[in-house]
Formats: C-alpha cells, structure tokens, sequence
C-alpha cells in the first residue's frame, strides 16, 4: 500500500499514533462509580465474579471498535493506494500540449484541448495500482513537479487550461533523476504546433480537421499621393479545403465601421484594402466572420493610426521664399508664414520652423531653427566658421535617412553646442564642430547651425526630404509596441495596464519593469511616472490560423471527453473503503453502546 506523499512508514507509524492516543484516552477515562444497595448481598456475592468478568470484556470491546475506527480515519485521511505486482507498476509521463491551436473546436462543440484532457485522464485511470505520474504541459505554465500518485495527477489535469502561446517545449526527461523501473512518456497534442520531443514518446492524437478563417495581416499605409490619407490591409487565411465566403470589418473611432466581403480559395489567402482616412485617430480593430470558424482568437486583430496625420506647421523668418516651397511640397503641413514680429501673438501650433530667429522663451512645440542665435533652451554657440564642409553625419539617425551633405557649400556657419544632456551631434566639421545637433528631450527641437542664404543647401535635391524627415522626427508619435499573446513585461516600473477589450489588467512588479497577461487580441495603454507607451497584441500568424497543418491521423470520431467505464475507472478510491469502513465500525459501536454490550 502507498500513500499520496507520504512514505509507507511514515504513514503507517501516524496510524499507530492515532491508536496509541485513543488508548491513552481510554486508560484515563474515569471507572463508572459503584454505590452499595443494602439487598441481596447474599445473591451479589455469588455473581461478583462473573460480573467483574462481563465487565472487562465489554471494556475490551469498547477499546477495538474505538481503536478500529481511528485506524481506518487515520488511513483515509492519509489516502492510501492499493499496491499492485511489482512487475506492472511503472512510471507514466503525461505530456498535453496546451497550444494555441489547441484551443479549435472539434465537431462536438468541445476543443480539442478538453479531448486531449480526456484521454489523459482515461489513461492515468487505466494505468497499473502502484504507478506513479509526471504530469506537465507544453507552454510550461503547469507541472507535478516530479512523480506522484493517481489523485494529485489528476488534480493537476482538472486545473489546466488551454493557452494562446505558439512557443512550445516538451518537457527535459533527462532531468529526471534515474528511476528503478521503466518509464512510459504520453504525449497528447494535434501536431499543428512543433513539439520536438524523444523518440520514444507514444503521440496520441486530438486531431480533427476543421473549417478556419483567421487575420494573418494589418497594416496601415499612407496612399502615396496624398500621406495624410491612409488605407488599411488586411490579409485573411483560409484552413479550409473549399473556397470559403467572409465579411472583413475595420472599425475606429470618428466613423461607423467599413465592412468589405472576401472570398478565399481553399488553402489560400486574400487581402483585402479598406480605407480609413475618414476614422479619427488611435487603435483601429479588424474582424473577420464567415458561417463556420473553429478558432476565434485570430477572428481579430488590431493597428495604430497616428493622431497627427496632418499639422499645423509655422514658419517664422524675414524671408525665404526657398525654405517655404520646399516646406509647401510636404502634404501633411498646413504652413503658415510669420514674421518675427507676429511670433508672440500667435499660438497653437505644432511645430515651428525658426529662419534666424529664435525666440527668449522655448515654446511648447517642437522646433527646427536655421543658423539660430544663440539661447538658453535651443542652442549655444561655439564661435563662427568661415566655410565649412560637412565632414561626417549620422546617416542612420532618422532625419538625415536618405540626405547626403557631400556636396553642400557653406559660406559660413556658427558651432554649435547642446544645451541639454540629451542634445547630440547629427552632423560635424571634419575638426570637430558640431554643424547640426538634435535633442531628443520632449518637445524635440533640431538646430543647423547655417541657413539657405549661407549655403546652396536648398537648391539640394535632399533639401525636401530633409525637410520631410525632421518634421516626421520632430512631431512623431512614439510607435506602438507589437506583441504575441501570452505574459508579456514593458520596460516600464509600477506601471498601470489597461485594455481596450479586457479594461484594467493585474500586474507584476518586475525589477525595471511591469508584468502581465494578454490571453486575447486587445490594444494596450501602458502608464507609468516614468512615461507611457502602447502595445498592439495580436496573433496574426499563419501557422495559427491554418488549424489543418497536422501530421497526426485524426483522432476516432466516436472519442469523447466522457470518462471510461470499465472496472478500474468506476472503482472507488481506497480512501472511499475506508471511511465507509470506519462509519460501519462507528454504527456498531453506537449499537453496542446503547444496548449495553461496551462501555
């Protein structure tokens, strides 16, 4: 006999505890008290010794039923399994995959997962009295932790779920400490996600195939001749072996949603545009429905549409009819030309572009200053440069990403210097001076240190996308983060996480950084102290969608999740036996009791 968790003799050694204390109880019970009645002393002297003797026995008595009764409760508590032979008792490893494809509906309404679960459950029941089971999944989220007995295995299988991971791994068995004897590893899965596993594992099969639609892609575009205007993509899968009829829906906010229906070919994909230039800007949710999908966690997909598809943009100089062209050949800036002395009485812009002038006070906007003076809060100034060339420059660095300053002529120029420990160097003379510097400090602002009347700059080819590339820097959103399901962690300390789908999600403090969970597609706003970010999560993988990429046979048509029914399975657990033995014992004791036969 074995018991759960505890070794044989520990547990055999606390039964005897348990009878030694009701032995004890019972040599301290106080005798009844005897009281003389003066009659028949004649008669009382004659039977007194059989009396006595009748009197010891029903003490006996009383002592076994009790010392039975605690024995067996001592026992169950302790559940015991019958041991069998020697020779079938041997160690099972149960391995269920709990994948996101997992998660498929099979043609009885239950997933594959719960199937997987069933014959699990059927093969722990079906298994040999003394064998012991390792119980884990594949996305690592549950474990026995090492071999235990039938009950704590099946608790185990109860409490599992199917996940939304795709990343899985079989469990190390080499890990496992050397076992006496043999060992049998079960492995209960679809074959849709790639489990490398040991050679000698029995794969049994949930597999079924099944009608899917999922989004595999969404994106986001700005129509080249108009960037303000964006038109959405979204690429829909097809699992199924007919060409397949869909709805595609992109909904936001600013406007009533945009449906467009589809057809797919069998096995195949189609893409589908929407445009969304009329939706107000922020998360942008795309569905797609059609009359029998099995899976529905890659139904949805979400994407970002930047707020600041087209700014109000000031130009304040003296003049320069250059400048304001190439600013004008930017479609997403509405400009607007001041002159120095209209500064102050305008406002609510954002951005300005300074042309030699530089106001005392910063403004609240982001900045682009020529060959500006010098100021607390923009830039200082290192000394004047009678033509300088452009030595080196930071072609990697946003803003000069496609630009060349090779064959810029500079008459003259100023050097200049930061102002702030996030100012660096974009661009520099060959001795060193800093030609143009940026600061990535909120607002963001970018100094040149020359203008066009001081150089052939703006007669440049790259002029205009220079021009391009600082306003998208200087204005730009900080792009969302793009994530899978699953546990996720943003570097962002004691942070507050709230979903657009799921509202406000429970965290974990992680050293420099915030911990959660994101069992479904869903939008993310991540807010701490130290700033704020958000995070698209979406499944868009076609190794997901498509839920028929198995190399496993179907499984039987006539399984179910319904528990087997032969004699191991229906039998009731040792414990049962016991405690209905214990109650037999205490209702015999009751009646005795009560009729006088114990004490």
């Amino acid at each position: 006999m074995s018991f759960a968790g505890l070794a044989p003799a520990v547990a055999w050694v606390l039964a005897a505890m348990a009878a030694a204390a009701v032995v004890g109880l019972y040599l301290l019970r106080p005798p009844p008290q005897r009281v003389a009645v003066p009659s028949l002393v004649l008669w009382q002297r004659i039977a007194g010794v059989r009396r006595r003797l009748a009197q010891r026995w029903r003490w006996w008595l009383s002592l076994l039923l009790a010392l039975v009764i605690a024995t067996l409760l001592a026992l169950a508590a302790m559940r015991p399994e019958a041991a069998g032979s020697s020779t079938g008792a041997r160690d099972l490893v149960v391995v269920v995959d709990n994948s996101i494809t997992m998660n498929a509906m099979r043609s009885d309404g239950k997933t594959r997962f719960e199937h997987a679960v069933a014959a699990a459950r059927s093969a722990i029941r079906k298994a040999p009295p003394g064998t012991r089971f390792l119980v884990s999944d594949t996305l690592r989220l549950a474990s026995t932790g090492g071999f235990v007995q039938s009950e704590a295995a099946l608790r185990l299988l109860d409490s599992m779920e199917a996940g939304n991971g795709t990343k899985a791994w079989f469990p190390e068995l080499e890990l496992l400490p050397e076992a006496a004897r043999e060992r049998d590893v079960l492995f209960f899965t679809d074959g849709v996600t790639a489990v490398a596993h040991p050679a000698a594992v029995t794969t049994v099969s949930s597999f079924e195939r099944a009608p899917n639609l999922g989004i595999t892609a969404f994106n986001l575009r700005p129509l080249p001749t108009d960037a303000t205007r964006y038109e959405a993509f979204v690429e829909v899968g097809n699992a199924a072996t007919v060409a397949v009829e869909a709805t595609v829906t992109v909904s936001g906010p600013g406007r009533d949603p945009r449906s467009k229906p589809v057809r797919l070919p069998p096995r195949g994909f189609a893409t589908v545009s929407v445009p969304v230039a009329d939706f107000g800007g922020g998360a942008l949710q795309a569905t797609v429905e059609s009359a029998d999908d099995r899976l529905a966690l890659d139904d949805r997909a979400y994407a970002f549409l930047p707020f600041n598809r087209s700014m109000r943009v000031a130009l304040v100089t003296a003049g320069n009819a250059p400048l304001e062209a190439a600013l004008r050949l930017d479609p997403r800036l509405r400009l607007t030309v001041l002159s120095p002395s209209q500064y102050a009485a305008k406002g609510g812009y954002d951005a300005y572009v300074f042309d030699r002038f530089a106001p005392a006070a910063a403004p609240l906007a982001p900045v682009l200053a020529f060959r500006p003076p010098q100021t607390k809060w923009l830039a200082a100034h290192g000394g004047s440069l009678a033509a300088p060339v452009a030595g080196s420059w930071l072609a990697d660095h946003p803003v000069l990403d496609n630009v060349s300053l090779a064959d810029v002529q500079i008459d003259r120029a100023v050097a200049l210097q930061g102002v702030d420990a996030q100012s660096g160097v974009l661009a520099r003379t060959p001795s060193g001076q800093a030609l143009v510097i940026a600061s990535d400090r909120a607002p963001r602002r970018l100094a040149v240190g020359f203008s066009g009347e001081d150089s052939n700059f703006a007669s440049q080819a790259s002029f205009p996308v220079f021009l391009a590339n600082a306003m998208q820097w200087l204005t730009e959103e900080i792009p969302p983060h793009h994530e899978r399901l699953g546990t996720l962690r943003v570097p962002l300390e004691k942070a507050r996480v709230s979903a657009m789908n799921a509202g406000a999600l429970q965290t974990r403090e992680l050293p420099g950084a915030t911990g959660f969970t994101v069992s479904e597609p869903d939008f993310l706003t991540v807010e701490s102290s130290a700033g704020r970010m958000r995070v698209l999560v979406n499944v868009l993988d076609p190794a997901v969608t498509d839920i028929n990429a198995s190399g496993l046979s179907p499984a039987p048509a006539s399984s179910s999740t319904a528990e087997p029914h032969d004699g191991t399975a229906d039998a009731l657990p040792l414990a049962w036996w016991l405690l209905l033995a214990a109650a037999a014992a205490l209702v015999a004791e009751w009646l005795t009791y009560h009729r006088r036969v114990t004490v």
